[in-house]
């Protein structure tokens, strides 16, 4: 059983009988901006992975007639044609980058 243990602002965690506490000495604040980046970093990785399946997946449920067989076709057809850049991250820019 882990615990957490906060005491006049170190934090720490003991894990059940043996006792023993890992003290972190940092501030609230400055773990609180350690979680931030790593959830931003999280949020870019995870976004720039799942563009190009979110784009295959667009480019499945818009086709009129049948041009891909599945989602491995569609990935093989489209960088091929277009490239991987142009072709599966289309559209995907930074967000503050946009006029």
């Amino acid at each position: 059983m882990w615990a957490f243990i906060v005491d006049n602002m170190s934090f720490g965690f003991s894990r059940g009988d043996s006792g023993e506490v890992k003290t972190f000495n940092k501030s609230l604040w400055e773990l609180a901006l350690i979680d931030a980046a790593a959830g931003g970093v999280a949020t870019v990785v995870a976004d720039c992975m799942m563009h190009p399946v979110d784009t295959v997946k667009a480019r499945l449920q818009a086709q009129r007639e049948t041009r891909y067989t599945g989602m491995i076709d569609c990935f093989r057809k489209v960088v091929q044609r277009e490239g991987a850049r142009r072709g599966l991250y289309a559209g995907k820019r930074i967000p503050g980058a946009r006029k």
